[in-house]
């Protein structure tokens, strides 16, 4: 029992837990040191695209300005309709209110009386 004793002492433990943990950080960094050669691939690969994407931004830039001038007059024309079609519902709006004011003043008001407080029964 004196060898189980001597292994399970604190400092031995303490060896045994470092070594492995050393042997785990050890084999993280190896593994990653792997993977550089696929990720540098990934990486040329998306820097190019960038590139290739920052370099259409001028021409994308003038083909937006070349739009917005071409939409302009549809936009103007646009907001004339909206507003034509505002005017046109007040003054669909106007005439209803006309109408009914119209009907009112036509009817006959029409008074009944009512129950005289010294009902027949």
């Amino acid at each position: 029992m004196d060898i189980l004793d001597i292994i399970l002492s604190g400092p031995i433990l303490f060896g045994i837990v470092v070594a492995v943990s050393f042997g785990l950080v050890a084999k993280a960094i190896t593994g990653a040191l792997g993977q550089i050669p696929g990720l540098k691939v990934q990486l040329d690969a998306t820097e190019r695209s960038l590139d290739e994407a920052i370099d259409g931004i001028p021409e994308a830039k003038d083909r937006i300005g070349a739009l917005q001038e071409e939409t302009k007059p549809l936009k103007q024309l646009a907001q004339h309709l909206q507003d034509y079609s505002a005017a046109l519902i007040d003054v669909e709006r106007r005439a209803m209110e006309k109408e009914k004011n119209k009907e009112r003043a036509g009817e006959i008001p029409v008074h009944r009386p009512g129950p005289s407080g010294q009902g027949n029964i």
